[in-house]
């Protein structure tokens, strides 16, 4: 159901047929590979990443919360560790990146939104699409989304990385020490 809401999403974003199912399939699985050399950034379009978005969030599920999500179990959804690990992740990192990374390469602000938002959520979910190149950032973004690649996915997912299962477990120990 993710891969066919997504390619239809892609596809009416502007992508071909064919891409649409590729990314779409990509983005949910994870794998974050494109038909095209610069990934998503080849389109550079709002909408593209707007749909990549949703997907990569999808993917990044373990599976137990994604079947809880599909049943209509908000509640349980909302309680999960991991779910509201990534409530707070996300936001700090894409403040991050858009503070003392994006902001001073791409002058425009919704460019430089836009790139914080996107390559937070790819690194976090270790998805790997891309929509600018990192040879002009700084430190502090590529440490950033190392660390994010690093934290990866829910536990059960086809997302790589130590599992954010165990970093909010971590959290929780270091603060029930403390």
């Amino acid at each position: 159901g993710y891969a066919a809401a997504g390619s239809l999403a892609y596809w009416l974003a502007g992508m071909t047929p064919f891409e649409a199912v590729n990314h779409a399939f990509a983005a949910v699985s994870t794998g974050g590979f494109s038909t095209r050399p610069a990934s998503i950034g080849h389109w550079d379009s709002p909408l593209i990443e707007a749909a990549s978005l949703p997907l990569m969030r999808l993917g990044n599920l373990s599976f137990v919360t994604a079947w809880h999500l599909w049943r209509g179990r908000w509640r349980t959804v909302a309680r999960n560790g991991e779910v509201r690990l990534l409530a707070v992740v996300i936001p700090l990192s894409v403040a991050g990146l858009f503070l003392l990374t994006s902001r001073a390469l791409y002058p425009q602000l919704d460019k430089s939104l836009r790139v914080a938002l996107f390559e937070a959520v790819s690194a976090l979910t270790t998805t790997g699409f891309s929509t600018v190149g990192y040879g002009d950032w700084n430190a502090f973004g590529v440490g950033l989304l190392i660390v994010l690649m690093l934290i990866g996915g829910g536990t059960c997912s086809t997302a790589g990385g130590l599992k954010q299962f165990r970093v909010h477990l971590l959290w929780r120990l270091l603060v029930w020490e403390g």
